[in-house]
């Protein structure tokens, strides 16, 4: 399930950072792009909890550094359902 997750999770990276989502990898990261920034970082957690249907905690939002902690994270709330 990662992997279909991770795949659109890129997508929406690519929309909201205006990146080209093939360059995106597991690894990626808010130093990696320029656009990547608190704003961005927010519309993107609230793209995250629109397309699943999850919520996530503060702690949780302030963690998240790449784009594989979106995917784990996301899954995991998956998973728990």
């Amino acid at each position: 399930m990662k992997d279909s997750i991770f795949k659109e999770i890129t997508e929406i990276l690519g929309l909201i950072l205006r990146a080209n989502p093939s360059e995106i990898s597991e690894g990626t990261g808010r130093e990696d792009y320029e656009t990547w920034d608190s704003l961005s970082h927010l519309n993107i957690i609230l793209a995250m909890e629109e397309q699943y249907g999850v919520g996530f905690t503060p702690e949780e939002i302030e963690g998240i550094r790449t784009a594989g902690d979106i995917a784990g994270l996301v899954a995991s709330k998956l998973d728990s359902r």
